[in-house]
């Protein structure tokens, strides 16, 4: 529950509360504990947040994957009928690019781990 400390500052608190009973007359009073939780609330905010951006990352990676990955493919091939030094220049640029593509694959995996991880062990994704 949101509450407001006494200068104002907004925290979060959790409250236990038990009825007690005077034995004797019936005069009845509200026994409670108020926890402070305001750095656990935030820490679940900061999480789902970062797992909503890997969720938007590993998205963007897995389109820019087929993305490159495709029209590489239809070039190396076109390039694989040419057969001189150009074609040889050409099938080393596209070996860089998919280096680089397969860098972000596994920044991909390194993402999905992560989540999984943030899911299994704080309920969040």
């Amino acid at each position: 529950m949101r509450a407001k400390k006494r200068d104002g500052t907004p925290i979060w608190i959790t409250v236990t509360a038990q009825v007690r009973y005077h034995s004797a007359g019936g005069v009845a009073w509200i026994d409670g504990i108020c926890d402070d939780i305001t750095v656990e609330k935030e820490q679940e905010h900061r999480i789902k947040t970062a797992v909503a951006q890997i969720n938007k990352n590993m998205e963007m990676l897995a389109i820019l994957n087929d993305q490159i990955r495709n029209p590489l493919t239809v070039i190396a091939c076109y390039t694989a009928d040419l057969g001189d030094e150009l074609a040889d220049n050409i099938m080393k640029q596209i070996a860089v690019i998919n280096q680089i593509v397969d860098k972000l694959y596994k920044g991909w995996i390194e993402s999905d781990k992560i989540r999984n991880f943030l899911m299994k062990h704080y309920g969040i994704g």
